[in-house]
């Protein structure tokens, strides 16, 4: 008995280059028996097949055309048979079937010459995929142009309107044609988009046309005709068009154009031949309906062709389109609906009608597949599922599953088994919801082209899916994040599927309740929810929670929203401010000559600068209290150079976040706190020059996206210089109780450095000192007399205070610089008084910043403020009301208590921010706390000379050199020669000189009291030759703990004991010195016999440092002489060096020298005369800056919301490279000026390196937060 086959299968391609070939007809028949005995009766045709696009055919043998006889006649022979489209063979071959095989499937691969397909490849062979859109966006762009060419104004106004009209109904389906594509491929969705839209067609047709009238005289008639044909049921059988005649047909049009191609309107014709499933009735409608449509584009095929004519300028062409256009309106303006002509007398082209007749013999036997059941109807993945229903057919095809999580296509399945009416397949691990049939590709013959296809069917069951999925899940109108307004209704919708419960709930995000949900919820769902009457910034999420069967068991989808009323946020003003700064003064100084504009008080350059920000937040009081949180921003510096701003520095804030507010209770309540105010702090590398600082804020609770901008420019045109030459004092003595002497050493350069802090905060100056030492002195007595009145001094201050005032005479009382004795703190002292002052001259323990800041005021000139017992204070210090009322009272010991000084506006320490209210802060001038700078003070030190004023060119004054260089300022720089005197005058007038010396030296600036005493140099005649007046160096508490001023008001001649100093011009040597008062001489030294001589003077570096040796002549043998020396670098400037020497010779630090070459000069001194001697120039050794750390101080205690100041400076003659900040062993900076952020709470080390220098450290630590 002959093997049965089940299929045959195979690929035909062209010989030469093994290209597919489409459309080729592949007969295939079986003769059964043996050689000469094959039966006549036994040869079966199996059937014909047409190749597809991709030459590849499957023939699925029914057996049941075999007889059983046949069967049992002997082997089994396929004989092939090709055929072109015109039904020429073009091969044909023979296969031999053994009689005993395995194989149910046959495979036959056929390679045809070239020359064979030269007829079946000359004309189009297949149909292909549209690659245009259906109406060329030219057609309406070409008539619009028109338009303007024809100037029809009264069409113009009616432009949108006018297209709407003249575009039928079909063209505003865009994608139909695609979609028409799409359904002749087996797309399921494509097919219910096309057939709502052929329904729309229907539903928009005028009475009696198209649709309606498919069973009438226009296009059904036709139409009837053609669909009488029968149905072409033989596979092997060409299809062959009924003629129809040319001449005389009411259905011919004499005109072929159209702007709808045919290739086109046959594929919309023959998909909806193909979603009819042979249903003849609804073939009839829908192909009426799309005929209808074509007679309708007529219209705008005339238009356009107008068009062209008018823009191709051709003759008559715009009467012609003005004409058409008015028949158009017409149309458009009638009784009729908009954009319908009236009922469309078909007109169709004969090869059109040749195509429908071809396409409906093909699909009118084309059955459309049904699924009626799928089981089980929700499966897990790995599960197997059966589809039934009936129309598969016999050849395989695949099955595809939703993805899941989308409604969008996903994995494809091989099916396990396929039949007509059973379909078995596994479901893959990502399907979702729903399947969809793709049936096998067939081929057919239409219109002369050949067509690939597959099936189309219908759906009457659903796969409901595998693990519980979320289809569709949306807050109308809303995305993710949205801001939504307080009292905006939530409109939720949802589709889930395999879902077993379902919960949709709306939860308050940031406190994790919910404020609503509904469970169980349905499948599909819709919940308006409008319970959002909020007043406070609410986040929500809407989400929705599913369950399910198949892994995983819960899947949830969500969606955050803010309910907010939009806030406005807004930059209400900007303060720049080094230390105290004019911002809106009128809102708290009542009288309107201590105002001044918003930050018109003078900048410095290189001092860090804080920029607060004033916030609004523009929120509605009655929600969010009026708040804005999470407020930051960004500062953007520029600076103009060459007339062009170019960016120096981007800073972030300092305290961000913070809380805008949308009003302040008091004008105060904002000011004195810095956290009101957004805060950036400029770096001082930074602050020099005209700035541009440009300001943004924003804040991501503001939902709406909302920020704030302000600009404010800064003229940085002043440099300044805090310029201190200290005396240094240490000790050698008894300590506290008694005992061994004890040695402190003179502090150091960097001491004194570091004891500048406040000064560098409060004054207008840069934030690097410039620090030398120009005498190191020891004291031998402690300070342990207690013997002084309220506000006086220990007596054993005016040794130390004499030192003083000896070494700046010596440095030439240089007027741009600021003198100051700093005395180790470590001395014995048996009271609370940390620092004195005497005649101009002050002094003070170490480690009291605020004292050295309060004693260089009084050098620059600044007399006490008006605050505590100070004496006589300064008169031009103004009174800021409402801070200060001009009220005194009396202490007991009579002297007058002054209450005023406030510092006038709101100051600012840049340290950390610690604001100064001018309600309870008082000038640095007075005696009375908390300490700061009063714009009285600030003003006063501009320009100063002790500060060294230079002028920045930063072309405000028009010109990039305006301005610029040294101020005109008095300095002080006449060097002339004096003598000078300091001494005491007992209780009984008797006078005790310190010191007497001839120094040519700047004049002095007499701070204390003028005396009854007169100071006269004597001539030869006894005539007085020169003289000067005596003035006190009477002492007081630099600190002003005793809250007076030497005492009481100083109307009358101080009455002695009081310590005194005077100088003269020196005209001459004259024959005697005398102080007298009045007529009475109280105090005379007569020229000696030998003045003192100096026969050598010699510098020379030694182990032990800088050593000067002398030889004097001339003096008294028991008088030794007062040696004073001084250094110069060329010769003609001489700087303090050192005072009070004795012997033959001294070594001294030479370090305390700024330069590298110096000669030496040595002055001594014997009372009277005094003689000089300059060494030959030395060269000291290199010598590595000296450190110091201004902040943080050791011991402190830094606040912890705020960035931490790493502050440090270097004194000596080599410049500070390399610098590097550690902070507990890590590095963080690189500037001596640097900022970083706090350290965690507790103990913390600050180590300052630099290159080629000893590395200083302090130990600190942060506050708890």
């Amino acid at each position: 008995m002959s093997s049965l086959i089940q299929s045959v299968f195979g690929r035909v391609t062209q010989q030469e280059n093994g290209q597919p070939v489409h459309g080729i007809l592949v007969k295939i028949q079986a003769v059964f028996g043996d050689g000469w005995r094959k039966r006549d009766d036994c040869k079966i045709d199996l059937g014909c097949v047409l190749t597809a696009a991709d030459g590849r055919f499957v023939l699925i043998v029914d057996s049941s055309k075999i007889p059983e006889d046949c069967r049992c006649a002997g082997p089994m022979e396929l004989r092939i048979k090709l055929r072109d489209r015109d039904g020429v063979r073009i091969h044909k071959a023979r296969l031999k079937i053994e009689d005993c095989s395995c194989t149910d499937d046959i495979k036959i691969d056929v390679a045809i010459p070239a020359k064979k397909l030269a007829c079946h490849l000359r004309r189009p062979l297949s149909w292909a995929a549209p690659d245009k859109p259906f109406l060329p966006e030219s057609v309406l762009d070409d008539i619009e142009e028109a338009l303007e060419l024809a100037d029809a104004d009264r069409l113009l106004r009616k432009r949108t309107h006018f297209f709407e009209c003249i575009r039928p109904t079909l063209a505003i389906f865009d994608n139909s044609l695609s979609d028409a594509w799409s359904v002749l491929n087996g797309d399921v969705a494509a097919k219910g988009r096309y057939v709502d839209v052929l329904n729309a067609l229907c539903a928009t047709s005028p009475t009696g046309c198209g649709c309606g009238g498919a069973s009438g005289d226009d296009a059904g008639g036709i139409l009837q005709d053609i669909f009488s044909d029968d149905c072409n049921d033989d596979s092997c059988k060409p299809i062959k068009s009924k003629p129809n005649p040319v001449c005389c047909s009411d259905h011919v049009c004499p005109t072929g154009k159209s702007l709808i191609a045919d290739k086109d309107m046959s594929l919309m014709v023959f998909a909806a031949m193909h979603v009819s499933c042979g249903h003849r009735p609804t073939m009839i409608k829908y192909v009426g309906a799309l005929l209808e449509q074509r007679c309708r584009f007529q219209a705008l095929t005339a238009l356009h062709e107008a068009a062209v004519n008018l823009i191709c300028k051709k003759p008559h062409a715009g009467r012609h389109f003005k004409d058409l256009l008015e028949y158009v309106m017409c149309i458009c303006t009638g009784q009729t609906p908009c954009g319908q002509v009236p009922c469309c007398q078909t007109c169709v082209r004969q090869p059109i009608l040749d195509c429908i007749t071809d396409a409906y013999r093909n699909w009118c036997s084309i059955e459309c597949y049904t699924v009626t059941k799928i089981n089980p109807e929700r499966a897990c993945p790995g599960d197997t599922v059966a589809i039934c229903g009936c129309g598969f057919g016999d050849i395989a095809g695949q099955v595809q599953f939703t993805q899941h999580g989308t409604m969008n296509p996903g994995p494809i399945a091989v099916p396990t088994s396929w039949s007509d009416e059973r379909i078995c397949v596994i479901v893959p691990s990502s399907a979702g919801c729903g399947l969809a049939i793709i049936p096998p590709t067939q081929t057919i013959s239409v219109c002369d082209r050949f067509l690939d296809y597959r099936k189309s069917g219908t759906m009457l069951a659903e796969f409901e899916g595998t693990s519980a999925d979320i289809l569709k899940f949306i807050v109308k109108g809303h995305q993710n994040d949205d801001c939504l307004l307080p009292g905006e209704v939530l409109k939720i919708r949802w589709k889930v599927c395999a879902a077993d419960s379902v919960t949709v709930r709306i939860v308050n995000t940031d406190t994790g309740a919910a404020i609503a949900q509904i469970s169980p919820a349905p499948d599909l769902g819709r919940w308006d929810f409008d319970q959002t009457d909020f007043d406070q910034t609410t986040r929500v999420r809407v989400e929705i929670v599913v369950t399910g069967k198949c892994k995983p068991p819960t899947v949830s989808q969500g969606l955050d929203l803010v309910f907010q009323n939009p806030p406005d946020l807004s930059i209400d003003g900007v303060e720049v401010t080094q230390a105290i700064q004019y911002f809106r003064a009128n809102q708290h100084l009542t009288d309107p000559a201590d105002r001044g504009p918003d930050n018109s008080l003078q900048l410095v350059a290189n001092k860090s600068a804080w920029v607060r920000t004033y916030l609004r937040s523009g929120q509605d009081p009655n929600f969010d209290n009026g708040q804005l949180g999470n407020v930051s921003g960004t500062l953007q510096v520029e600076r103009r150079v060459g007339g062009i701003w170019s960016t120096v520095a981007n800073i972030v804030p300092s305290n961000a976040p913070v809380t805008a507010q949308d009003s302040f209770s008091s004008y105060d309540a904002e000011r004195r706190d810095i956290d009101a105010t957004l805060n950036f702090i400029i770096p001082a590398n930074v602050m020099t020059g005209l700035l541009r600082l440009s300001i943004t804020v924003s804040s991501p609770d503001d939902c709406y996206g909302g920020s704030g901008t302000a600009q404010q420019l800064v003229d940085v045109d002043l440099e300044q210089e805090l310029r201190v030459a200290a005396v240094t004092i240490g000790y050698n003595g008894p300590p506290m109780g008694g005992g061994a002497n004890i040695t402190l050493p003179a502090p150091n350069a960097a001491q004194v450095a570091a004891d500048t802090s406040f000064a560098l905060r409060v004054f207008p100056v840069g934030s690097t000192p410039n620090v030398r030492i120009i005498d190191s002195q020891t004291t031998t007595q402690g300070l342990t007399n207690n013997n002084f009145p309220a506000g006086g001094c220990d007596p054993n201050w005016t040794p130390i205070l004499n030192f003083v005032a000896n070494a700046r005479t010596n440095d030439g009382n240089q007027g741009d610089w600021l003198y100051y004795g700093l005395v180790n703190a470590a001395i014995p002292r048996s009271h609370g008084n940390t620092g004195c002052a005497s005649g101009g001259n002050g002094a003070g323990l170490s480690g009291s910043p605020v004292t050295l800041a309060h004693e260089l005021g009084h050098q620059a000139g600044l007399p006490h403020a008006p605050c505590g017992t100070v004496g006589t204070p300064n008169a031009s210090y103004p009174l800021y009301e409402p801070y200060d009322t001009g009220m005194t009272t009396t202490d007991s010991n009579g002297n007058t208590v002054y209450s005023d000084a406030s510092i006038g506006e709101y100051g600012l320490d840049t340290n950390d921010g610690t604001i100064h209210r001018p309600a309870n802060s008082e000038d640095l001038m007075g005696y009375c706390g908390p300490r700061w700078v009063s714009i009285f003070t600030h003003n006063y030190m501009l320009n100063r000379a002790e500060f060294d004023p230079v002028a920045l060119a930063t072309g405000v004054s028009g010109g990039n050199s305006v301005g610029a260089g040294a101020m005109e300022v008095d300095r002080q720089d006449q060097m002339r020669p004096f003598v000078t005197i300091v001494g005491e005058v007992g209780k009984d007038m008797q006078v005790s000189v310190a010191s007497l010396v001839r120094v040519p030296t700047r004049p002095l600036r007499m701070s204390g009291a003028r005396t009854d005493l007169v100071l006269q140099l004597i001539g030869d005649k006894d005539e007085v030759i020169s003289s000067a007046p005596v003035f006190t160096m009477d002492n007081h508490d630099a600190n002003g703990d005793g809250c007076g001023c030497g005492g009481g008001d100083k109307k009358d001649p101080p009455k002695p004991p009081y310590s005194f100093i005077a100088a003269m011009g020196d005209v001459g040597s004259g024959i005697a010195i005398r102080i007298c008062q009045g007529d009475a001489v109280i105090w005379e030294r007569k020229r000696p016999t030998r003045p003192v001589k100096l026969a050598s003077a010699e510098a020379s570096i030694g182990k032990s440092g800088l050593k000067v040796s002398w030889k004097t002549t001339g003096a008294k043998r028991s008088y030794d002489p007062d040696i004073w020396l001084q250094w110069s670098s060329d010769g003609e400037r001489w700087n303090g060096l050192r005072v009070g020497a004795r012997g033959n010779s001294v070594e001294i630090d030479p370090n305390t020298i700024p330069v590298d070459k110096v000669w030496i000069r040595v002055l001594a001194h014997d009372g009277y005369f005094t003689a000089t001697a300059d060494t030959k120039q030395v060269k000291l050794p290199p010598a590595p800056p000296e450190l110091a750390i201004i902040h943080p101080s050791e011991g402190q205690v830094v606040r912890p919301d705020r960035p931490l100041h790493l502050w440090g400076t270097f004194t000596g003659r080599t410049e500070a490279k390399s610098v590097e900040w550690y902070l507990d062993g890590k590095k963080v900076a690189k500037d001596l000026d640097a900022w970083i952020d706090v350290p965690k709470p507790g103990e913390h080390v600050a180590e300052l390196r630099v290159k080629g220098a000893n590395p200083v450290t302090v130990k600190f630590s942060t506050g708890e937060r």
